[in-house]
């Protein structure tokens, strides 16, 4: 029971259901989805049946000349497809089966691979032995071999590299990634179905990268907003580098990426949505003595207190070459800090100066707590936008969220343009 449990999560909607269903919605009938999946009519028919009793919803309308897919069977379809495209990654098959077949067909380990064998191999790629996997999924260290042994046999390579030492081959993590990634489709589309449309009773769960550029002012405020059309969610606001929440949103544990746009850096399976251009200020205190200057430049600037994000972010690294190109000597002090808080505590000394986004400090420009200093374009643009996976089930939520987003940028981006004064 625990294994199973383990397998499904949130998700309730085992494999073999939904090859299943998306049989059935593929060939639109009972009998041709029966041939192609090797059962009887009967035994789809009951399949069908048991699922839609269980979700609460119907996936198919019988009609005189077949079965005619619902939106809501749709739905799971894609979903399905989205969740198979990864499985068959893991098996480096061709995402196309051929023949007019589904993508659950695509294979034998497509057609065949279960629950127990797909939780054993995230459990040991999680956990890195058979052992701790066993203790996470609460069943024998048997019962994950025997899975461990069947899904080998499928995929024609074993996940150790030593059976003795039980040494795990490299292909195990991205595999289990892979995964994961599948049993999330899975498991978003079928919240979603289980509970309707009605966005004040879905219980909804986002989980959102914010790199800097979206900290302090775009993500807060639009997940503020996203909130007010539920009555129960749990949304998690993740900060971290670009590589580091790039290796979420690949493994599903976040949802999207919010914040600069790194055109030389964005995987093929990453879906970009520019949202506003944004460019860079010198910063400083209200009464700092630069402000009282009606232009300054970085001659005035060769002697500040810089408060910069730590190398190699993008606006350290444009920093540096703007100290170059304008042939001033390196600061004598600069304090290195990740924290936009942390900076902004060194400026409202007074005697501080720093370089952000120019959306970053809009809150604090509107508080007349910092200001921009009096200069010319630094000629430093880059697009801020949200980056999500490629080729996904759409989730409701996310597509609000997104919305909402939208709406905030484009405020942000009207105030940006307003000049100083």
């Amino acid at each position: 029971m625990a294994f199973n449990k383990w397998a499904t999560g949130r998700r309730q909607v085992k494999l073999r259901q939904l090859r299943t269903i998306m049989a059935v919605a593929h060939y639109g009938s009972m009998s041709a989805a029966a041939q192609a999946i090797s059962l009887s009519q009967p035994a789809i028919t009951r399949v069908v049946t048991l699922l839609e009793k269980e979700l609460g919803i119907r996936l198919f309308r019988r009609t005189h000349t077949g079965t005619e897919t619902t939106v809501e069977g749709s739905l799971l379809v894609r979903a399905g497809t989205a969740a198979f495209r990864q499985l068959c990654e893991i098996e480096d098959c061709s995402a196309d089966p051929g023949g007019g077949a589904p993508l659950c067909l695509a294979s034998s380990f497509a057609r065949q691979v279960s629950d127990h064998e797909i939780a054993a191999l995230i459990a040991v790629g999680l956990e890195g032995s058979p052992r701790r996997a066993a203790e996470t999924l609460g069943v024998t260290q048997t019962a994950v071999a025997r899975s461990l042994a069947t899904l080998a046999a499928r995929l024609g390579r074993s996940p150790f590299e030593d059976l003795q030492s039980k040494k795990l081959n490299a292909w195990v993590a991205e595999a289990a990634t892979k995964a994961r990634r599948a049993l999330g489709e899975i498991a978003a589309a079928e919240e979603f179905l289980r509970h309707g449309n009605s966005v004040q009773q879905a219980p909804v769960r986002l989980r959102i990268g914010a790199l800097p550029a979206s900290r302090v002012h775009l993500v807060p405020e639009a997940a503020r907003r996203f909130a007010l059309s539920y009555s129960a969610l749990e949304v998690s606001i993740v900060d971290a580098g670009y590589d580091a929440l790039l290796s979420k949103l690949y493994a599903g544990e976040i949802d999207l990426i919010v914040g600069s746009i790194r055109p030389n850096n964005i995987p093929p399976w990453v879906a970009v949505e520019t949202l506003f251009a944004d460019h860079l200020v010198v910063v400083a205190h209200p009464d700092h003595p630069l402000q009282n200057l009606p232009e300054v430049d970085w001659w005035d600037l060769r002697f500040a207190r810089w408060v910069l994000p730590g190398k190699p972010t993008p606006i350290r690294t444009e920093f540096d070459r703007l100290v170059t190109s304008n042939a001033i000597p390196a600061p004598a002090q600069i304090v290195e800090v990740d924290s936009f808080i942390a900076a902004r505590s060194f400026i409202l000394a007074g005697d501080w100066i720093g370089i952000f986004s120019a959306s970053q400090i809009l809150p604090e420009e509107r508080a007349n707590l910092l200001r921009r200093l009096p200069m010319s374009d630094l000629g430093y643009a880059r697009d801020v936008g949200a980056m999500t996976r490629r080729e996904e089930c759409p989730a409701p939520a996310l597509a609000r969220f997104l919305e909402e987003l939208r709406a905030v940028s484009l405020e942000v981006s009207d105030a940006m343009s307003v000049p100083r004064t």
